[in-house]
């Protein structure tokens, strides 16, 4: 967290309010296409997330970020399976639960900003089993991106990517 102010004087009382200067982005499944493995054909315990052109440098006095550059995240376990958490998303005053696949934090521009993802699911840390590019990526510092995978079907059977729908989720209430 972060804040920059100045005063003049002995005494000093305005609010100061911390922000994050990180981005979070979480990745979930429908558990049509978790459970049975409908997305890859196998089971996904490991991730990682690769974006292009990202802040790489934070200047905490200005509230800029800069040095853009190409981020792959280190594969790790997803949350889903570490943890056994699962990614809480309300959507349209409903609440829904989708197995955690990523959840990563990158530094972001103080006003929404889009970005070219690639979304990279593992059976263990080293067998790449299926890049998936996800376009247009909303990031905006101190707040929560939802990348959800879900189909209309549910799962039952391999689901071809063509079936698949990208449900792109900004937070506002993270900002909170």
């Amino acid at each position: 967290f972060y804040a920059a102010n100045s005063f003049v004087g002995k005494q000093y009382s305005d609010e100061i309010v911390l922000k994050r200067p990180f981005a979070q982005l979480n990745v979930g499944a429908q558990s049509g296409i978790f459970d049975d493995n409908s997305l890859v054909d196998v089971n996904i315990e490991n991730t990682s997330v690769e974006l292009a052109e990202v802040p790489s440098v934070f200047h905490p006095i200005t509230g800029e970020a800069t040095d853009l550059v190409n981020v792959v995240m280190k594969t790790t376990p997803t949350p889903a399976i570490a943890t056994g958490e699962k990614l809480k998303i309300t959507q349209d005053g409903k609440e829904a639960e989708y197995h955690y696949l990523s959840l990563n934090y990158f530094l972001a521009h103080s006003e929404k900003e889009l970005f070219s993802s690639l979304i990279h699911l593992y059976s263990d840390p080293t067998d790449l089993v299926k890049s998936i590019p996800v376009p247009n990526i909303p990031l905006h510092r101190n707040y929560r991106t939802n990348i959800l995978f879900s189909t209309s079907g549910g799962g039952g059977g391999f689901v071809d990517l063509a079936d698949v729908n990208f449900i792109i989720i900004v937070d506002p209430d993270f900002d909170k």
